[in-house]
């Protein structure tokens, strides 16, 4: 019995995660390819429609909105629609949240900070791992800025196994940058350290 239960958990452990990532990939195309199946069918006849279409439609779609808001019009058409967004109380959160998140994440912007790093805490004698994401006096509250005399970075700390996290303004003394890349990191930070190949590349 317990060669039984140590294999079943492991062939647990490896198919359970390979499960639920296919259910989620086929219920997001699925979605999808049926929503706007409803729409094109809405417009013209349904022999217009080719299975798959609905996938294609969006995908092309989002490249040619991430092409226009490379070009000066289409930014200020964008600057323009998230100003509108921002005015409608509960929406203006959602979005800016989402939108700051994936933003967090893109390789084109130059500007943002988003090192892995170790912030330690004297008093508990321990280091937590955060991301950098900001950096400079300039990007922190005046009244922090005046009253702080060393230069304070603005790290971000993950909460293991949920969505959520503490925004922290530590001292820079007190930050080691770590040799990792933001999503090794992000794992082994979401995974609690359970992760074994996050923790062999951090280690």
């Amino acid at each position: 019995m317990k060669h039984f239960k140590n294999t079943f958990l492991k062939g647990a452990i490896t198919v359970v995660p390979l499960a639920i990532s296919l259910y989620f990939t086929y219920w997001l195309v699925v979605g999808t390819e049926s929503a706007v199946e409803k729409v094109i069918t809405t417009i013209f006849p349904e022999s217009f429609y080719v299975p798959g279409m609905g996938l294609l439609i969006v995908l092309l779609g989002t490249y040619l909105i991430g092409l226009t808001a490379n070009i000066w019009l289409g930014a200020k058409l964008v600057a323009l629609g998230e100003r509108l967004l921002k005015k409608v109380p509960l929406v203006k959160t959602v979005y800016g949240s989402i939108k700051d998140l994936l933003s967090y994440f893109d390789v084109s912007n130059e500007k943002k900070l988003n090192k892995p790093v170790l912030v330690y805490f004297e008093s508990l004698n321990a280091h937590l791992l955060g991301f950098v994401t900001q950096s400079g006096d300039e990007s922190i509250p005046v009244r922090l800025s005046n009253e702080s005399k060393e230069e304070r970075i603005g790290v971000y700390l993950p909460m293991s196994y949920q969505v959520g996290g503490y925004m922290l303004f530590v001292p820079k003394s007190s930050i080691t940058e770590l040799d990792m890349s933001i999503e090794e990191a992000m794992q082994y930070a979401i995974t609690a350290g359970v992760s074994r190949s996050s923790a062999s590349k951090a280690a």
